[in-house]
C-alpha cells in the first residue's frame, strides 16, 4: 500500500476549494506524482532567481548610486517577503502540524509547544553563532575615530552575516518540509502555494546576503544553491518516502512536529531580522512614508498567503 494524500483539516473542503479538487482528482487519484515531479526544477529555479538578484544587484556601481536598497521600493519588497515568511508560518505550517499532532494527541497543545522550541532554539542558535563569528573583534574603545569607525562597519557586517545564516536555516528548513509533504502528497493546491512564495522567500534571503557583503561570488551562489535544493530534497525524499513506507501514526507525528518547529522557526526570522531589523537599520523609524511601505508590503505579502491558504 502507497501513501495517498492526507485529508486536511478535519477532510472539510469548501465550495472554494472544489475546482482545484475536481481539476487535481485524475493526477491525484494515480501514481504519476506529476505536480511533484514538476515542483523539482521549478522551484529550484525560482528559489535561485529570488536569492541571487539582490546581491548581483548589489554589486553593479549604478544601483549603488542609486541607493536601491535603501529605497521604498526595496523596503517594500522586504515588507512583502517578510509577511509572506509570517503568514507562512501562521497559516500554513503551524495549522498544518497542530492538525497532525492533534488528531493523535488531543489532549494537550503539542503544537503550539513545539513551535514555541523552535523559536527558543533559533534564539540559542543566532546567539551561538554571534558569539562565534565576533571573536574578540568588538575592540576595546579606544583607539582613533578612524579605527572605530572600522570596528563598527565590522561588527555591522558580521551581524548582517549571523542574520544570513539564521535565515538560510530557517527557510531551508521549512522548505524541506513543505518539499517533503508535496512529494507525498502529490496535491495541487500546495504546489501552487509553493510556487507562489518559494521566489519571494528567495528575495528575502538575498536581500540579507546582500548585506552582509560577500566578497566572492562563488560563496554568494553557493548560499543561492543550498537554498534553492532544499525543497527538490524534501520532495525527493517524500518521493521515496511514499513508495517504501506504510502510513502509520507515528510518522503523521513526526510530521506534525517538524512543520510546528518550522512554524516557530519562521516566526522568530519574519518578526526579529526581517521586520525589526529594517526598522532599526534602514531609517524607518524616521521616515513615515518608508513606514508606509513597509507595513503595506507586509499587509500585502501576509494577504497573498492568506489567500492561497484558502486552497493549500
Amino acid at each position: 500500500q502507497k501513501f495517498t494524500d492526507t485529508p486536511r483539516r478535519g477532510n472539510t473542503y469548501s465550495k472554494s476549494q472544489a475546482p482545484l479538487d475536481s481539476m487535481a482528482e485524475e493526477v491525484e487519484g494515480d501514481d504519476s506524482n506529476l505536480f511533484a515531479y514538476i515542483a523539482i526544477p521549478v522551484v529550484f529555479i525560482l528559489g535561485f532567481l529570488g536569492s541571487v538578484i539582490p546581491p548581483f544587484l548589489s554589486r553593479r556601481k549604478k544601483i549603488v548610486e542609486m541607493k536601491l536598497f535603501e529605497s521604498g521600493f526595496f523596503i517594500f519588497l522586504q515588507g512583502f517577503a517578510a509577511g509572506i515568511v509570517l503568514a507562512v508560518a501562521f497559516v500554513h505550517s503551524f495549522p498544518e502540524g497542530n492538525e497532525k499532532i492533534e488528531t493523535h494527541a488531543p489532549e494537550y497543545p503539542y503544537a503550539g509547544m513545539i513551535a514555541l522550541i523552535g523559536i527558543f532554539f533559533t534564539l540559542v542558535v543566532e546567539t551561538t553563532i554571534h558569539s562565534l563569528l565576533s571573536g574578540h573583534s568588538h575592540g576595546h574603545g579606544h583607539g582613533n575615530e578612524k579605527e572605530v569607525e572600522v570596528n563598527s562597519a565590522s561588527i555591522q557586517i558580521k551581524k548582517f552575516y549571523t542574520e544570513m545564516l539564521i535565515l538560510l536555516f530557517g527557510l531551508s528548513f521549512h522548505s524541506l518540509i513543505v518539499g517533503f509533504t508535496l512529494g507525498l502528497s502529490n496535491n495541487l493546491a500546495l504546489f501552487l502555494a509553493i510556487l507562489a512564495h518559494q521566489f519571494f522567500e528567495g528575495l528575502a534571503l538575498g536581500f540579507r546576503i546582500s548585506r552582509a557583503q560577500l566578497k566572492k561570488s562563488w560563496s554568494i551562489l553557493l548560499f543561492d544553491v543550498l537554498f534553492s535544493l532544499a525543497t527538490p530534497i524534501g520532495i525527493s525524499i517524500g518521493l521515496i518516502v511514499k513508495e517504501t513506507t506504510e502510513p502509520s501514526a507515528g510518522f503523521d507525528v513526526f510530521q506534525g512536529v517538524c512543520d510546528s518547529l518550522s512554524a516557530g522557526i519562521l516566526i522568530f526570522v519574519g518578526l526579529v531580522h526581517m521586520m525589526v531589523e529594517e526598522i532599526e537599520f534602514s531609517g524607518v523609524k524616521e521616515s513615515k512614508l518608508k513606514q508606509i511601505y513597509l507595513y503595506t508590503g507586509f499587509l500585502l505579502g501576509g494577504a497573498v498567503m492568506c489567500i492561497i491558504a484558502i486552497w493549500a
